[in-house]
């Protein structure tokens, strides 16, 4: 089966992990785990070829600014998006951003950062 990359879904709310994930494989990428704050996160991506990294910004045990700069050093190719309800700008260490209001767009921007990842 062909797939379009690798995602690892991070959010603190478990109906938001579902509808990611069935949104995301709908599209052809595959989820290969869900971690519910930074420190399962940053404990799945250890070993893992992930291409993708669906970021929540507010979470338990690690935020995503500190889990992000953990997940760079311990995947350093993959791709992170920056996920909250409360974002109004792209930070520093994501590749790109969406408010949870956007949600409906993700495969489309996944599309478009696979693709420039491809090109360049």
């Amino acid at each position: 089966m062909s797939t379009h990359g690798r995602v690892l879904i991070v959010d603190d709310d478990q109906n938001v992990r579902n509808i990611l994930q069935i949104v995301i494989e709908a599209e052809g990428y595959t989820v290969v785990g869900e971690a519910a704050n930074g420190l399962e996160a940053v404990r799945m991506a250890r070993g893992d070829r992930l291409d993708f990294i669906i970021l929540d910004m507010q979470m338990p045990e690690l935020n995503g600014d500190s889990t992000a700069t953990v997940l760079k050093a311990v995947c350093p190719g993959a791709q992170v998006v920056a996920f909250s309800a409360h974002l109004d700008r792209k930070p520093d260490w994501a590749d790109a951003y969406l408010t949870k209001a956007q949600m409906n767009d993700l495969t489309t921007l996944l599309d478009s950062l696979r693709k420039s990842a491809l090109s360049g």
